[in-house]
């Protein structure tokens, strides 16, 4: 999963959850115990991020949900994205 930020405000980093049609949301990666995932602070330049998910099976859709979190805790959650592994 790949996504990018224009500029960011006190961005501690982000959290990126998965799901299935048989299963609820379940965090697979956060900024704390991976370091690809921790935010630049306060910038006004942009920043390219990318996450690669080596836990899929074959013809199985999957949805991600991205969030950040900021310095004070608040969580704020993005759209979500569905993505189909073929083999």
């Amino acid at each position: 999963m790949r996504w990018k930020t224009e500029s960011e405000i006190e961005n501690s980093g982000f959290f990126l959850d998965r799901k299935t049609e048989d299963s609820n949301w379940t965090e697979i990666a956060n900024y704390v115990t991976d370091h690809g995932l921790i935010g630049k602070g306060s910038v006004t330049y942009r920043t390219d991020y990318e996450y690669l998910d080596i836990f899929v099976e074959p013809n199985t859709t999957y949805e991600y949900r991205l969030a950040d979190v900021d310095y004070d805790g608040l969580v704020t959650y993005h759209p979500t994205n569905k993505v189909t592994v073929e083999h």
